[in-house]
């Protein structure tokens, strides 16, 4: 059986509901980059999420550039896509 992959602590688009999600799929859409001093990656990770108290999905989009953040995640570039945040 295959283990359940959980998203970050996020806030569904669609109940509110502040959690981690279950992650349906996820695609990386970064890129290598040299300048021939540096080298970093960058780009955006897209993730579709299902909401465990809804049940409905959301789409995250996180930025990812390595030179900015060793970790290669920037948190606070999280955007939720769809749907469109109605709380705050």
């Amino acid at each position: 059986m295959l283990a359940m992959k959980l998203s970050t602590t996020i806030r569904c688009g669609h109940c509110a509901n502040k959690a981690p999600m279950q992650v349906l799929c996820s695609c990386n859409r970064t890129g290598h980059y040299d300048d021939h001093r540096t080298e970093w990656d960058a780009g955006f990770l897209y993730e579709i999420l299902e909401c465990f108290s809804c049940h409905w999905v959301d789409l995250l989009r996180t930025s990812v550039h390595t030179e900015l953040d060793p970790e290669g995640i920037d948190g606070p570039f999280d955007k939720m896509f769809f749907p469109i945040l109605r709380y705050i």
